[in-house]
């Protein structure tokens, strides 16, 4: 490898090892910043003629001298070699999660020099939450966990679910609870974070127990109907009604609640007595997600109101419902009581953190990716 490839590429995997800035105030431990050039190191390997062609086409693109656009000021020495490390880094990144090239690592020769600390930051912190178990789950503990909220107004989440547990909506059993072990990581190739029940073949991820609420189609709670098998001789049928809604129960020790994201769907809320119960309705196919949400507060007529039938307080545990442009949902921190109506948005994603009680969070991503912020909240 020729001296100046050498010298760049050693000197741009010193700037990673030795980041002291730490990310959002936390320090970044050494053992992760030494897994985040181990993974640098396993992405571009030099073994093979094509692989070493790779790499000389890695370690040319982060030259600033090549590469910064015209009109940048390139910066101090200091500054130049953050600009090669977020570069190497989102290079990284990108090739870990089979992402291809992601924008970021371009942005590196174009943004001004003002710019190019809080990106340095940022780089660190995503090539944390690729490199090892341990770098993700240090974003997990240190950033995720602490403050939902934040997080989920900086970083797109994706909940994943599972159907885990949906017998216990549709009839009696012994206990309602339902705690299924989930994993977060970091998608580069979706660029966000995701919750789910599935180990990613090439991604490390931070595990954990959570309380999984499933979703459950509204022809399936029990009274809602329709019939699956209607009798072939017609008779009195009972009025529709959601009055024998089970739900979840969020007892026991796990600290958090999951379910999956939302489209046009309904999530239902029964508190009472420090007992909390929830479900997760479904309208497709039939339902419209307005019309589900309506029908469940016993806004139609015809159809019985939302009960929580298998709450041990059912009487005295309203059902609020989080439903798709309507709701009436027990909001504490302002807002709407429902999300924006289906079609407006592009995922959808509701999750809880029990912290001395249950918090219930929300998040809306719109369409082009953009979080929002206004409709990205604490619940209750």
């Amino acid at each position: 490898m020729p001296y100046f490839r050498s010298t760049r590429y050693n000197d741009t995997l010193n700037v990673v090892l030795n980041y002291a800035a730490g990310i959002g105030g936390i320090a970044l431990p050494l053992a992760i910043r030494t897994d985040i050039v181990a993974m640098i190191n396993a992405q571009f390997p030099r073994l093979t003629p094509v692989q070493k062609a790779r790499f000389n086409t890695m370690v040319d693109s982060i030259s600033v001298k090549n590469h910064v656009v015209i009109g940048v000021a390139p910066g101090t020495a200091a500054a130049r070699q953050q600009r090669r490390a977020i570069a190497m880094l989102w290079a990284a990144i990108g090739s870990r999660g089979a992402a291809g090239a992601l924008p970021q690592e371009a942005a590196a020769m174009s943004m001004p020099v003002g710019n190019l600390a809080a990106a340095l930051e940022d780089a660190m912190f995503f090539a944390a939450a690729v490199a090892s178990p341990a770098g993700i789950s240090h974003v997990f503990n240190q950033h995720f966990a602490p403050n939902p909220l934040a997080f989920i107004q900086r970083h797109r989440l994706l909940i994943q679910g599972t159907v885990h547990g949906q017998n216990l909506l549709t009839g009696p059993a012994p206990a309602y609870q339902n705690v299924v072990a989930f994993r977060f990581m970091y998608v580069p190739a979706n660029q966000r974070f995701q919750i789910t029940a599935i180990a990613h073949a090439a991604l490390p991820d931070h595990q954990f127990n959570a309380v999984s609420v499933p979703a459950l189609h509204w022809g399936q709670v029990p009274g809602r109907g329709p019939l699956n098998n209607p009798p072939a001789v017609p008779v009195a049928l009972p009025a529709p009604t959601f009055a024998n809604m089970q739900g979840i129960d969020f007892a026991g020790m796990p600290t958090w609640m999951v379910t999956t994201q939302l489209t046009g769907c309904a999530f239902c809320l029964a508190r009472h007595g420090g007992v909390t119960y929830a479900s997760h309705i479904t309208p497709a196919p039939g339902l419209a997600g307005g019309v589900l949400a309506n029908q469940l507060m016993g806004l139609v007529p015809g159809v019985g109101a939302a009960v929580m039938s298998n709450h041990p307080n059912a009487a005295l545990a309203p059902v609020g419902v989080f439903g798709s442009g309507a709701g009436n949902f027990p909001v504490a921190f302002g807002g709407n009581a429902f999300y924006p109506a289906f079609g407006t948005y592009q995922s959808m994603s509701i999750f809880g953190q029990n912290v001395g009680g249950w918090r219930i969070f929300a998040q809306v991503v719109m369409p082009g990716g953009m979080i929002s912020v206004p409709e990205t909240r604490r619940l209750i």
